[in-house]
């Protein structure tokens, strides 16, 4: 075979008038085998295929069968007359001399160069006898055969990579096998089956199946029998759809990953025991092939001394995770669904063998009975039964494979790759290293679509079609099975937003992999002692008495800053994201509304692009959901669920910053922030806008939380841990230093409890995991449209609580107003604010002290400065994504994770809040209440 140039390829010259014995010819490895051969080594004399009569077809029909699948359509029509190089030869492995007429015998013996052996029993669960028989006495008796060959220049075994799936780390060796082939095959001559079944599992030892133990003798009796014989041994992995040749995607059974395809994309696989981290070696059918006819040719030419491994293996050059298989197979199903689900494709490999054994009985064995009980009542033939025990015996085998991983050597295969002509290189490409795993998935998927379940591409309308109407009236994966087996990154944990974040997953998704945490060096106090001193904070309390303490092992501080060039994250830190997290939670952000212009954009704006960069990197993310703010665009009076176009491009600002200096930076940032009121708000609105840009790469949810107050239920009424917003407001009116505010007592006070804001990020990252959408899930978690309190009822009941609850030490009587004009209240700042401030320092003075009334009245007037541009305006927030997030959840997941602000009382939630404040930001014990009440009637 040439090319264009006229290159001969070294392999198909060599082949060129050799005659071969394919054994396993109908089998899925041994079709593209056949098919390769006649291609690409087009001068071949013969090739004889061993075939046995089945079904009462002679082995005529059978060939004739054979040559109809797919992958012969192009020989058939370009190349016809080289099938009539194929010759079956009647025969069967599991018989003496391989059932060979005498005949046949001297004509294999004395025209073969060539044998591949590829006959085995591939079934895992087969019994001990019949492995025996096919896969070491079936070797046995090619063995036999090849000493007879006076023309034999090549023997390869096809073997399995998993061989010697007992150890970790396989060389390519012949191990000593696990025990003596001939005993071994002589016990099963004699020994009843029963009695043969009970011994079974004491005999295969550490492996997993019958399959794995004699593939392991078969390779030792290619050791000891093969004497002189130019034997060579190739071990694949798992074996997958064709990368490229004969058709991309081509696929003829339902073994190992295309079962799982076919069941999740059909919707009636919903669970799996399987290790998402862990590599799963899969090898595409033409790499295995391309690899055998190389290793045929170099065993032929090379001559080597001893038998020759070859691990034909992914793993160890270019691996793909069971994480990665599992959300870029998602990917595409729904990209390209089968007809006819039954079920919305979704589920998730559990970590688990409990959480997985539950949903089993759950997802597949209670609907599949239900299904069957009303095909029944139809008149219908019920079938989901048998097929969901057929499924879980399937799954049952490939679980070895998804919770263990190995480490395969390579060097042989590495080193053929050398020998071979640029051309070969070229013609019988097995190099690994090329494969773009995510396309290869999609062909994959498609592949299997086609080749397995015969479903034409013009069926792709009808078939969207119906998988949208199964995910408009089908309960997706629930919330916790969705984040099971899952790993999450999340930024700002140590904050308010993100300490209940934290608390939340561990405790209702207690089958998270792993929780990284994105935390900087503060105060002397590196990343793990940070991270400790956190679980000392109450918010964690009912986490360790539902969890234990073993739950915060999920939790791995990882060292960064979103302020620092790559977040400040090591290579090897970076590496271990990328590979690893399915789920980011990004909500660091300078809060502060009165920092300046580069501040904030160094950690609002370029922190989010450094977080988004990330994510990008990232090989099998879900789900990204950014935190925002309900008013990144507060110069809007109604704010839509939709991104807005800044006025300032997010890349024109940043490079800005870059460079001006900061005296003339500060100058210009009025003109830059417009209508806006801060920093704080300009810095969030060019972030979304950024945010939007990377949107179409990976699915994202932009949450625009309102004001976050305590917590309304979870994990602790009234908890808060910061004096931002109207917690400091209640502090100051609780210690009396507070007697006006600048405020429109009609507005309405667009609070939302902690706890509710967290539920909805959590809903969020599920809800983007299964639509996938192409543009950012925006959010407003807001509550006034659904259950308004406005400003003056917030201080009116807040009063109340306070008189019955009152804060230690308070300075002046709880009093005070708020005013509508802003005269009167600057008026009642003097009189009320600055005049008593300035008295009590020069008391204060009299009697030695250090003044602080007038600093404390300072600080307090900036808060309420910022406070008050939000006390005087009203918006309205359209929020109908937000009131849709319970759709499609399961009942407990309602329950979990609640939304509905309508379920919250005011007047008690409030009580709690003061309760909290006082308890969790000011460290007053309840016991100090009594004395706290006598002090105010006093």
């Amino acid at each position: 075979m040439a090319d264009s140039s006229g290159n001969i390829s070294p392999i198909a010259e060599w082949f060129k008038g050799r005659s071969l014995l394919v054994t396993g010819a109908s089998g899925f490895m041994g079709k593209v085998l056949v098919e390769k051969l006649l291609r690409s080594c087009p001068d071949i004399a013969t090739i004889y295929l061993l075939m046995r009569p089945k079904r009462g077809n002679d082995v005529r029909t059978r060939l004739e069968e054979l040559l109809n699948a797919t992958i012969f359509d192009w020989l058939r029509k370009e190349r016809p007359e080289a099938l009539k190089k194929l010759v079956p030869v009647c025969g069967d492995i599991s018989l003496n001399e391989l059932g060979l007429s005498q005949a046949d015998q001297k004509i294999l013996t004395e025209s073969v160069s060539v044998v591949f052996h590829s006959a085995a029993t591939v079934k895992f669960d087969d019994a001990l006898k019949v492995s025996v028989g096919m896969n070491i006495v079936g070797t046995k008796r090619i063995v036999q055969l090849c000493h007879k060959m006076v023309k034999l220049e090549a023997l390869v075994h096809v073997s399995t990579a998993y061989s010697n799936c007992d150890r970790q780390d396989v060389s390519e060796l012949v191990y000593p096998p696990p025990a003596d082939p001939e005993k071994i095959i002589h016990c099963v001559d004699w020994m009843e089956d029963e009695l043969l079944e009970t011994i079974t599992p004491k005999l295969i030892g550490n492996r997993p199946n019958t399959y794995t133990f004699t593939k392991a003798l078969a390779e030792q009796v290619l050791m000891e029998q093969s004497g002189n014989l130019p034997v060579a041994i190739v071990r694949p992995s798992i074996v997958t759809a064709a990368w490229k040749e004969p058709i991309p995607g081509w696929v003829d059974n339902l073994n190992g990953p295309t079962g799982l395809l076919a069941g999740a994309g059909k919707g009636i696989l919903r669970t799996i025991l399987c290790y998402r981290d862990m590599v799963a070696d899969l090898v595409p059918v033409d790499v295995a092939i391309n690899l055998l006819i190389s290793v045929a040719w170099h065993t032929a030419t090379a001559r080597p001394n001893n038998i020759l491994v070859y691990n034909c293996t992914s793993g160890n050059l270019n691996p793909i995770r069971w994480g990665d298989i599992e959300d870029i197979g998602h990917e595409h199903i729904v990209k390209n669904p089968f007809s006819d689900v039954l079920w919305y494709p979704g589920g998730s490999f559990k970590s688990s063998r409990v959480v997985n054994n539950i949903c089993v009985m759950v997802l597949h064995v209670i609907p599949a009975y239900v299904f069957d009980i009303f095909a029944r009542l139809s008149g219908k033939k019920p079938i989901m039964v048998r097929v969901q025990k057929k499924l879980q015996q399937a799954a049952k085998c490939l679980e070895f494979f998804t919770t263990h991983e190995f480490k395969f050597t390579n060097d042989n295969v590495t080193r053929l790759m050398t020998h071979l002509h640029p051309l070969d290189r070229k013609i019988f490409n097995f190099n690994v290293l090329e494969i773009d795993w995510k396309p290869y998935l999609g062909q994959y998927v498609l592949g299997t679509r086609r080749f397995i379940l015969k479903e034409d591409p013009s069926t792709f309308p009808a078939a969207r079609s119906h998988l949208r109407k199964r995910s408009l009236n089908e309960i997706t994966p629930g919330i916790q099975e969705f984040f099971a087996g899952r790993t999450v990154f999340i930024t700002g944990g140590t904050g308010f937003l993100g300490a209940v974040l934290l608390e939340k997953l561990l405790r209702a998704c207690p089958e998270i992999t792993t929780v990284y945490l994105l935390v900087r060096p503060k105060r002397l106090h590196d990343v793990h002692n940070r991270v400790s001193t956190l679980f000392d904070s109450p918010v964690y309390d009912k986490l360790k008495e539902l969890r234990g303490e073993n739950i915060f092992q999920k939790l791995v501080a990882v060292a960064g800053d979103v302020a620092e060039d790559n977040l400040g994250l090591s290579p090897a830190d970076r590496n271990l994201l990328t590979q690893n997290v399915s789920i980011v939670f990004h909500s660091a952000a300078t809060l502060d509304f009165n920092v300046d212009l580069k501040s904030a954009i160094s950690i609002n704006l370029l922190g989010t692009q450094r977080v988004v960069q990330l994510c990008k990197d990232i090989s099998h993310l879900k789900a990204f959901v950014h935190v925002s703010t309900a008013y990144c665009q507060c110069d809007k009076p109604v704010l839509e669920e939709i991104t807005y176009p800044s006025q300032t491009g997010p890349d024109n600002i940043l490079q800005l910053v870059e460079w001006m200096d900061d005296e003339v930076l500060d100058l210009i940032t009025p003109k830059l922030l417009g209508n806006l009121p801060n920093t704080y708000a300009y810095s969030k609105n060019l972030t979304e806008q950024l945010v939007t840009n990377y949107g179409s790469k990976f699915p994202t949810a932009i949450a625009r939380p309102s004001i976050v107050t305590g917590t309304w239920k979870d994990p602790i009424p009234g908890w808060v841990e910061n004096l931002n917003g109207p917690t400091g407001l209640l502090v100051g009116a609780g210690k009396g230093v507070i007697r006006s505010m600048h405020c429109r007592a009609e507005y309405d006070a667009d609070i939302l409890p902690c706890d509710m804001a967290i539920n909805a990020l959590i809903i969020l990252a599920w809800k983007v995991a299964s639509l996938r959408p192409k543009q950012p899930l925006v959010c407003n978690l807001t509550v006034s449209g659904e259950n308004p309190i406005t400003w003056g009822h917030v201080l009116d009941v807040g009063r109340k609580h306070l008189y019955e609850n009152p804060l230690s030490d308070a300075i002046w009587f709880p009093d005070g107003s708020i005013k509508s004009s802003w005269l009167l209240h600057t008026l009642c700042v003097i009189f009320f604010h600055f005049l008593p401030a300035y008295l009590i320092d020069f008391v204060v003075t009299l009697f030695g002290k250090k003044p602080f009334m007038v600093k404390i009245q300072r600080r307090i007037q900036g808060g309420l400065d910022v406070l008050q541009y939000y006390t005087t305006k009203e918006w309205v927030f359209r929020n109908d994504v937000y009131k849709s997030l319970s759709e499609s959840m399961t009942e407990r997941d309602r329950e979990t994770f609640y939304t509905d602000v309508k379920m919250v009382n005011w007047d008690g939630y409030i009580k709690q809040f003061v309760l909290g404040t006082r308890h969790y930001c000011l460290k007053e014990d309840p016991a100090t209440l009594p004395e706290a009440r006598r002090r105010i009637k006093w």
